[in-house]
């Protein structure tokens, strides 16, 4: 009787143990990476990520694993606790034990082709994603178009339904998975006269949206890739048309995205502001008011960046045959 009393203690003494320090582990290998919140979210539901920050969650979470390894002690020594209460601890040390660990082949199988792709290279985006600048991007390898698109869908979701601490790590790889020339835009949201639509053909526009609006890029990256999608831009319609919202970052942001553009040369810079009222209709009273305050703002950092505008514009006004005034 007492042989196996002692043995019970000892048990119970293993598992606190075992919990203890498989739980120091877990909070080792995620202290330096609030990326950690998205494998919380697989382990233990997109809840705890939704409605608390990470940081005050481990404050919670440590606090919890240290009281409750008392108790354990304690009720175990001076034998208190209860067989249900003895099973719902094995329970919790098991589930808790099984949250530390790597999904299995049969549960990845349920992920989105998007949260393959996240998998795949979540190993060396933990290592770059969260540094500060210089903000390195993590280089994707979609097997195509569509699962590029996924991705980003899945990426925009999961940063709108995120706390604001997960929020900027979803926004940074939406921003890595992003096009980074007009011809990957089109491929993605275009629509080709013999393939058909592309895969965000249809739900593109809150997408361009979601990129126009981010806000936790370093600027150097950010307009140095929205500059890129629209070099050489043409108005296709649908998609594809007003610089993808670039003319509205030079208003509220001119200062920095001509700091970028400076890296540029002119024709290139020329062709970017093209992008801004190429269409159907150039001489529109929307092309002309929206060509006017841009020449405000580019006044006020020199005279280069004015002038091309101003021979964009021209260049485009040229190509109208008056249709639409």
């Amino acid at each position: 009787m007492f042989c196996g009393h002692s043995l019970g203690i000892i048990f119970k003494l293993l598992c606190a143990k075992l919990f203890f320090f498989r739980t120091l582990h877990f909070l080792e290998k995620s202290v330096e990476r609030d990326e950690v919140l998205h494998e919380l979210s697989l382990y233990i539901g997109t809840y705890v990520k939704q409605t608390i920050s990470f940081g005050y969650f481990r404050s919670v979470y440590v606090l919890f694993v240290l009281t409750w390894a008392i108790l354990f002690v304690m009720c175990s020594l001076s034998r208190t606790m209860s067989r249900p209460a003895l099973l719902f601890s094995l329970l919790l040390l098991i589930s808790c034990t099984r949250g530390g660990e790597l999904l299995d082949e049969k549960s990845l199988m349920g992920q989105s082709r998007a949260d393959s792709v996240l998998l795949r290279d979540s190993a060396a985006w933990a290592d770059t994603v969260l540094l500060p600048e210089p903000f390195v991007c993590v280089r994707y390898d979609f097997r195509s178009p569509k699962e590029q698109g996924d991705s980003l869908v899945a990426f925009m979701k999961r940063s709108r339904l995120s706390s604001p601490d997960a929020r900027r790590v979803w926004e940074q790889r939406f921003f890595c998975a992003f096009p980074g020339s007009f011809e990957d835009m089109q491929l993605l949201f275009g629509y080709d006269s013999e393939k058909g639509p592309a895969p965000l053909y249809s739900s593109g526009e809150k997408v361009i949206e979601f990129f126009s609006e981010l806000r936790s890029i370093p600027d150097s990256l950010y307009y140095l890739k929205y500059i890129k999608i629209c070099l050489d831009g043409i108005w296709q319609a649908d998609n594809i048309r007003d610089a993808f919202g670039l003319h509205q970052r030079l208003l509220d942001d001119t200062e920095n995205v001509c700091r970028i553009l400076s890296g540029f040369q002119d024709p290139e810079i020329v062709s970017v502001f093209r992008f801004f009222f190429d269409g159907p209709h150039p001489a529109h009273k929307h092309y002309s008011e929206l060509f006017k305050l841009l020449m405000i703002r580019l006044d006020a950092q020199g005279g280069r960046y004015s002038t091309l505008l101003s021979q964009a514009y021209n260049e485009i006004l040229a190509q109208d045959d008056g249709h639409g005034k």
